[in-house]
């Protein structure tokens, strides 16, 4: 029979609901090999689809009776004397709990014997105990009228027994164990020995009053001294019993402060040398009771009253009953949305006046007293009080679906206990939740009330979340009748935005009493982007009705842009082209940004910055960083004219680090550090000395940051350099040949530079790195000069600051994650700490110089580059002030503007023609342009794999592949298979971003949001570091192997259509030369 339980096969039946919404023919067949395993639970998981084709779930249990009889065992004596007969009752019942007679019960008795050795663990000598099961009784008993029988036996040698029982046909027992002891028949083996024992502790009522006095009869399992104490959070009262019968009883006062309940705590101790006349293997024994305190005064009653039906776009007064001046909160919210979490109304009564948990912690010797080892008396008393994931979203967004939550605030009662709120309903149709939360002083109450919303006609159109571009949509349109009496209605469909109707715009139906009918549209969303509306209007019964849904037309792809820059030098004249790809109409985006700073130069590594769409802690730090220093820079390239309200807050620098400071104070950890994701426990040192670098310049900046949470920052990075690390890595000496050695870990002389900006140098750290300049990287050996500086030793400054960057012939290879380093980050990194060091050190302009040309390059640069490059050569630019070149920009005949020293950025559309800036003046002009836009053909990025490989299949409930053709049926479950890894050159590629956009006629089976399909076979292999999932898309991090990882999701074919189907794309954060795209085309729904 268990074989047959382990070979059940889940089994998935499809059916339809008839009329009063039952589907009768499902059922489950119970297989007929199922015999003598008692009591198994079913589980049925049931998905209904609604009008609009999505699903609604719904989770229950069921019993299956494989058997005719069940056995249980009652009450008996636990410990029991040798040669005195124990007798055990036993009764068979049938499953719906009827006493079943002449049923054969086999009935065993089995001996535990234990084979016990002291053995030394972790300093101290314990007892170990391993059991042998010995059957001493083996007995066949048959049920009298009443479906009862008892057995009878006598144990002759002392240990530890069961009791096993079960139909004699079936294989199947329950079990109940007891001891038998006799301190003359005792031997080494009867007992594995446990010291410790139960006191059963009772009470004489189940709930209690402030002022009531709880008695309390106490049964221990030996005579001997009992101490009680009533305690919560602390000992609360103490009492001292003796008793010499066993047991004993005391009573105990309640007061105001039991309220909502405390813990009756006993442990009974045994004299040590009792004797035989108490023969027990116990030296000590607990017991706990909960005792119930209630506080009826502090309920506060709460009525409501409202209408229990309601049409939408009416108002719906709420009339409330109370206590008298108690203040309370209303809130009308949609039963759906309450629903998705199984949100019940809050209780505060229940909440404030809970059960609260036992938190006294109770410690003595005496389990791990030796009885063959006396020495006399000894013991002890009982002691007590012991990933900004903003770009990877849709772009666009909508009021696709009005939620409707309405709140009151917070109101105050008359003195008559009553208050109102009337709320505005909305286009609704469903239930709504009148919920009422009301407290005065330390009472509290609440109450909740159903609304039927319903229109005599109302209006269900079933389209998808969103769209893309040439997508064509089927929608169905549900009209329900409401009323007693048949309507003709006439349906009209309009809609504005990127939308077109195919075919015909109105239809009309007959809907019965209480019916439902269904008239059909086609839409289809031409080449724009953007958001559009779907109005039906539904003339019937003499109104007309209107349900308007607002739909975003999003890209199928990510939006893809392109840079360039340069310099052009004072009294020249230079063309920009600003032609190039055909890109999507309505997408297209260009900017022309020039200056004298170099750093307009790199405009575009700003913004990069700003819209990173990452939000862990090293890109949030990277993000704001740099807008320290460049704030009207910043300004001027992410500030378009004309913006204002929560746009332009984005885009204002100050907001930005104010947002950075704010996240990262949300992100401490209890021991200093910063986790490296929101919400999440895993640190990174480097990230964290990295982020404790720009709060200190914050602060010098004059931005508000707390103190208190920098310095426990701090003081996490000083207990972090103590130990002096090391690190092994493969760097690159000046051929580029990998070579390995060990270095001083970079994250510790970085710690000491910010340590010692904040007035916390660490002299003896610094002197013993200054000792040890081998052990140095070269990016640490600036560093290390800078830290010295700062601290006031400026000799020792100059000695350690290498003549040039790359005097140690070894550069960093690129690191993915850790201390972030590479060639270009160390260098940057190094001229911002020489800049502290050695501000006229001959070395800086070839430096800075060849930072500029490195980051004016054409490949892809990580954050940590861009920041600290940016920030170096920000505070090189102050020292080169004196351009005095002017510029005019023309565009044919048009004046786009002209430059006189502020940066200056048109966002004008420049596509098409050529831009001619003319210059004047001494110096170089800086100029950087930017292109985005999503291209014509629908598709991001190229299908590549470069270091990365990702792919993605769509696969049925069995596993099985779908057809090439990618059609589905409405309703169908589709299983998404991503698989990801890296070369097997590559050991691993972490922080890797994948990003699966869905087809609109697809959505996600959210498994937060309910119960998750038992698919055995769709295990994902790895749990992403970070996972979020959106209407249109799921994206996760983690880290690509050459071990393929694969990743299952669930998806819905929900509406019908022929939809555009993006690549699934995948690159590394940190280095875009390890990106993977793939798949990609065209699904049907049907």
């Amino acid at each position: 029979a268990a074989d047959a339980l382990a070979r059940l096969e889940r089994v998935v039946q499809t059916g339809e609901t008839d009329a009063t919404g039952r589907a009768a023919d499902l059922a489950y067949p119970v297989p007929p090999n199922l015999r003598g395993l008692g009591l198994l639970t079913g589980t049925a998981f049931a998905t209904v689809f609604d009008e609009t084709g999505r699903p609604v779930n719904r989770l229950a249990e069921f019993e299956v009776r494989t058997q005719e009889g069940l056995v249980g065992l009652g009450k008996f004596d636990a410990w029991r004397g040798l040669n005195q007969p124990l007798a055990v009752p036993l009764v068979v019942l049938s499953p719906t709990g009827k006493a079943l007679s002449g049923q054969a019960v086999t009935v065993e008795v089995v001996r535990r014997v234990w084979e016990t050795v002291v053995e030394r663990e972790y300093g101290r000598f314990a007892y170990n105990s391993q059991a042998r099961d010995q059957v001493v009784l083996r007995q066949q008993l048959t049920t009298g009228g009443d479906g009862r029988a008892t057995l009878t036996y006598t144990a002759l040698a002392s240990g530890e027994y069961e009791i096993r029982a079960g139909l004699a046909d079936y294989a199947g027992r329950v079990v109940a164990p007891f001891y038998a002891y006799g301190s003359a028949s005792t031997s080494a083996n009867a007992f594995a020995v446990n010291t410790e024992g139960r006191v059963d502790v009772s009470a004489d009522k189940p709930r209690y009053r402030v002022g009531d006095k709880a008695k309390i009869l106490l049964k221990a399992p030996f005579k001997g001294k009992l101490l009680v104490t009533v305690e919560r959070d602390k000992v609360l009262q103490r009492f001292t019993v003796n008793t010499t019968s066993r047991a004993a009883s005391l009573e105990i006062p309640l007061s105001a402060d039991c309220r909502p309940n405390v813990f009756v705590t006993v442990t009974a101790l045994r004299p040590h040398a009792s004797g035989a006349a108490d023969a027990s293997p116990l030296t000590v024994a607990r017991g706990y009771q909960a005792l119930l305190v209630d506080a009826p005064e502090a309920k506060l009653p709460v009525t409501i009253t409202v209408a229990g039906k309601s049409r939408s776009q009416r108002t719906l007064p709420v009339f409330v009953k109370t206590a008298p001046n108690a203040r309370l909160t209303i809130a009308v919210v949609d039963e759906g949305i309450l629903q998705i979490k199984d949100f019940q109304t809050p209780d505060p009564y229940g909440y404030f006046y809970q059960r609260r948990a036992l938190e006294v912690l109770g410690y003595d010797l005496y389990p791990f007293l030796f009885p063959e080892r006396t020495v006399g008396a000894m013991g002890a008393a009982v002691g007590g009080d012991a990933y900004d994931l903003a770009r990877r979203v849709n772009p666009l967004t909508s009021k696709r679906v009005r939620l409707v939550s309405l709140w009151s605030g917070e109101l105050k009662a008359d003195g008559g206990g009553n208050a109102r709120f009337t709320a505005r309903i909305p286009q609704f149709s469903g239930a709504l939740r009148v919920m009422v939360v009301a407290w005065r002083a330390d009472g509290f109450g609440s109450a909740e009330q159903e609304v039927k919303v319903a229109d005599p006609v109302v209006i269900s159109a079933a389209l998808p979340r969103f769209l893309s571009p040439r997508d064509t949509v089927d929608v169905p349109v549900t009209l329900t009748n409401t009323t007693a009496g048949a309507a003709t209605a006439s349906a009209t469909l309009k809609v504005s935005g990127p939308l077109r109707i195919v075919g015909a715009p109105t239809a009309t139906t007959t809907i019965k009493p209480n019916a439902e009918a269904q008239v059909r549209f086609r839409v289809v969303a031409p080449a724009g982007i953007g958001s559009g509306t779907v109005e039906v209007a539904v003339q019937a019964l003499g109104e007309t009705f209107r349900d308007r849904t607002e739909l975003p037309i999003r890209p199928a792809a990510a939006l893809t842009s392109f840079a360039a820059s340069g310099t052009i030098q004072g009294g020249t004249t230079q063309t920009l082209d600003f032609s190039g790809t055909a890109f999507l109409p309505g997408t297209l985006r260009t900017r022309l940004t020039v200056g004298r700073s170099p750093l307009a130069r790199f405009a575009d590594d700003l913004r990069y910055l700003i819209q990173y769409p990452y939000g862990c802690l090293e890109q949030t730090v990277s993000a704001a960083f740099p807008q320290l220093y460049y704030a009207d820079l910043a300004r001027a390239l992410g500030q378009a004219p004309g913006q204002a309200g929560a746009q332009a807050t984005r885009f204002n620098p100050t907001w930005h680090v104010q947002e950075a400071i704010r996240k990262l104070e949300a992100m401490q950890q209890p021991d200093g550090s910063l986790s490296y994701w929101p919400g999440g426990t895993e640190t990174n040192w480097w990230a964290s000395a990295y982020a404790a670098h720009f709060l200190t310049e914050a602060q010098k900046a004059g931005q508000p940051v707390n103190r208190a949470m920098l310095d426990k920052l701090l003081a996490y990075l000083t207990a972090q350099t103590r130990p002096r690390p090391t690190a092994r890595e493969t760097v690159l000496d000046a051929q580029g040949r990998p070579v390995p050695r060990v270095i001083a870990k970079r994250e510790a002389v970085y710690s000491l530079y910010v340590l010692a900006l904040n007035q916390q140098a660490d002299a003896a750290a610094l002197n013993y790195y200054k000792a040890n300049l081998p052990l140095l990287a070269a990016d640490s050996r600036y560093l290390l000069a800078a830290a010295l500086q700062i601290s006031g030793n400026t000799p020792a400054a100059r000695a350690v600051v290498p003549a040039a960057f790359s005097t140690t012939g070894e550069a960093a290879q690129r690191n993915l994650s850790g201390d972030f380093a590479s060639p270009t980050r160390d260098e940057a990194l190094g001229l911002l700490a020489l800049l502290d060091a050695a501000p006229d050190h001959p070395t800086i302009p070839a430096l800075a110089r060849r930072l500029s040309q490195q980051l004016a390059g054409p490949r892809w640069y990580s954050t940590q580059e861009r920041a600290f490059a940016l920030l170096a050569l920000g505070r090189q630019a102050r020292r080169d002030a004196g351009s005095t070149v002017t510029a005019s920009l023309v565009q044919g005949a048009r004046q786009l503007g002209a430059f006189n020293g502020p940066p200056l950025t048109i966002d004008k559309a420049l596509s098409g023609q050529p831009v001619l800036v003319k210059t004047a003046g001494k110096g170089l002009l800086y100029f950087t342009t930017e292109t985005e836009g999503i291209p014509l053909n629908g598709r991001a990025v190229p299908l590549v794999d470069e270091n990365l490989l990702v792919r993605r299949e769509l696969l049925t409930r069995a596993g099985a592949a779908w057809p090439a053709d990618h059609v589905f049926r409405q309703g169908e479950l589709v299983v998404v298979k991503l698989t990801l890894q890296s070369p097997a050159t590559v050991p691993a590629v972490p922080n890797v971003a994948l990003t699966d956009l869905l087809p609109a006629g697809l959505e996600i089976e959210n498994p937060r949001l309910g119960a998750q399909r038992e698919l055995e076979w769709a295990k994902s292999t790895f749990e992403p570091e970070y996972l979020d999932v959106r209407d249109d898309r799921l994206s996760l991090f983690t880290t690509a192997t050459p071990e393929a990882k694969v990743y299952y999701y669930l998806a819905r074919a929900v509406s019908a259509g022929t939809y555009a189907h993006a690549p699934v794309t995948a690159a590394a954060m940190y280095d875009a030369t390890y990106r993977s795209a793939s798949g990609g085309g065209v699904l049907r729904v049907r």
